[in-house]
């Protein structure tokens, strides 16, 4: 009998005896290279996942970094985070899924391209109040602040019966369509002064991210009071008409998501390590990923405590596969309907 070179495994001759213990031996010996040889690779992988880890978190807001089997993305911005299926971005989030946080009164000043106080006149006379921007995120507005800049006296002293009246727009191409019913806003208000301040008015306009909107006030005046009215007021301190609008908007639910990159591979490598980086509020979600449809199994998991003093969960991955060219990676999320959750980056190791 003849045996092979690297695991001495029998070959058989014409002449040789078939025994079973000879298979036994032979499949025993198989069984155990193999165990040896995951070992070896666990042990491989495991270094890998930690030096993903130690070496990259650190750079976490940093650059992307593409080099040979390797991807280090800090999800530091929209176009690192591109291809999203569900999930959302923002600058205060980034990527996230979940019933989402209150949202800052002031966000859309910052996205706003157009406003004009309505102006309320002796004459009697109509006038609107404009607020143009482009939305920041998907959600709803639920509530917005009418305010107003009344001057009284004690010949003008009343603004009684006053009719306002909401509406917003969405822009196709270049026109604006109605997308909200009208809404009649009474308002009556009287004194010897002039006052200003605040009102809330509830509305329910639903915001699509990147889309352009409009949102008028008409006002018909209903006495002969002076002043202002709109989504921004008269600042008397400045004598001018500053952006000092507010609205209320609840983030859109969604509550599964997930985030796919494309990584160039050399060679012809068999295994992949790899580490996610996430936080969520109320520990109710999961974090999986695939490389090329293959599923990566964890390795194993821990805590870090992240920028702001808040925990940040690491989840080491594996994998074992035929990656070649370019390989898919995709990581999905999922979390319950009263959590968020927030994919703060990953790197990926191809060996």
């Amino acid at each position: 009998m003849n045996y092979t070179t690297n695991y001495h495994l029998p070959q058989w001759v014409a002449e040789d005896r078939i025994l079973m213990e000879d298979f036994n031996e032979a499949m025993s010996g198989i069984d155990a290279g193999l165990h040896e040889q995951k070992q070896l690779w666990d042990g491989v992988l495991q270094l890998a996942a930690h030096h993903l880890q130690q070496s990259y978190y650190p750079y976490k807001d940093s650059a992307l970094i593409q080099d040979t089997n390797l991807l280090f993305n800090p999800l530091s911005n929209e176009e690192m985070a591109n291809t999203l299926e569900g999930a959302q971005w923002d600058e205060e989030r980034k990527v996230h899924i979940g019933c989402g946080s209150e949202v800052d009164r002031t966000l859309l000043r910052g996205f706003c391209t157009k406003y004009e106080a309505g102006s309320v006149s002796l004459t009697y006379s109509a006038d609107t109040a404009v607020y143009e921007f482009v939305s920041p995120m998907d959600g709803t507005v639920t509530e917005f602040d009418l305010r107003y800049y009344l001057q009284f006296t004690t010949t003008f002293n009343a603004f009684t019966n006053g009719k306002l009246t909401f509406n917003a727009y969405e822009k196709t191409d270049s026109s604006y369509f109605s997308i909200y019913q009208k809404k009649e806003i009474p308002f009556d208000m009287e004194g010897t002064t002039t006052k200003w301040g605040v009102v809330p008015v509830e509305v329910e306009v639903p915001l699509e991210k990147g889309k352009n909107y409009r949102f008028t006030l008409r006002i018909d005046s209903g006495s002969g009071t002076l002043g202002y009215l709109g989504f921004t007021a008269y600042d008397s301190s400045s004598d001018s008409f500053p952006d000092n609008s507010g609205f209320t908007i609840i983030p859109l639910l969604v509550t599964d998501g997930s985030h796919s990159r494309q990584m160039a591979v050399l060679g012809t490598p068999s295994h992949a390590a790899a580490v996610i980086w996430y936080r969520q509020d109320q520990n109710s979600g999961t974090v999986t990923a695939t490389l090329d449809g293959t599923p990566m199994h964890e390795i194993r998991r821990s805590i870090i405590q992240a920028a702001g003093g808040k925990d940040c969960e690491v989840l080491a991955l594996s994998c074992e596969g035929s990656f070649a060219e370019e390989t898919s990676l995709r990581i999905s999320m999922s979390c319950s309907e009263t959590d968020n959750l927030y994919l703060m980056g990953y790197a990926v190791l191809l060996l």
